[in-house]
């Protein structure tokens, strides 16, 4: 899609701004349109959020490439500014979530638990074997 924005822009001869703007538009990764497209085109919707989960990580390097491959005739791309700046929107929330699910999974009272379950206690179940399920279940 980058190639045919980069087209496009040469075909339509755009403003400099606007066509910076579109190649940009078009080199960020996005999926939640697509998500749901999937979802009512009754597709591969595992392979979908897969794909955009690879593409969400690698879009620090992959788009501030792009920007500059195809739009910096247009606008001046600082690389490394760019891609600090997409790591600190994407990336640290990111990792900040899986950091925060990590350190509070399980304090947090479930639904229908009536209490909290403490991580240590799950972990140390799980390392006896104690899964919650019945023997003939449980691996």
């Amino acid at each position: 899609m980058p190639l045919i924005a980069f087209v496009l822009v040469h075909v339509f001869n755009f403003p400099k701004e606007i066509a910076a703007g579109i190649i940009l538009v078009v080199a960020a990764p996005s999926g939640l349109g697509l998500h749901v497209m999937s979802f009512l085109a009754r597709a591969n919707l595992a392979l979908s959020v897969s794909v955009t989960a690879i593409s969400t990580l690698l879009a620090p390097l992959i788009t501030p490439l792009l920007m500059r491959l195809l739009a910096g005739q247009y606008v001046a791309i600082h690389f490394w500014a760019m891609v600090w700046d997409i790591t600190q929107i994407v990336i640290l929330p990111i990792l900040a979530g899986l950091i925060f699910h990590d350190i509070v999974r399980g304090e947090i009272q479930l639904a229908g638990q009536g209490h909290a379950t403490g991580v240590h206690d799950r972990h140390r179940a799980h390392y006896r074997g104690d899964h919650g399920l019945p023997e003939e279940i449980a691996c």
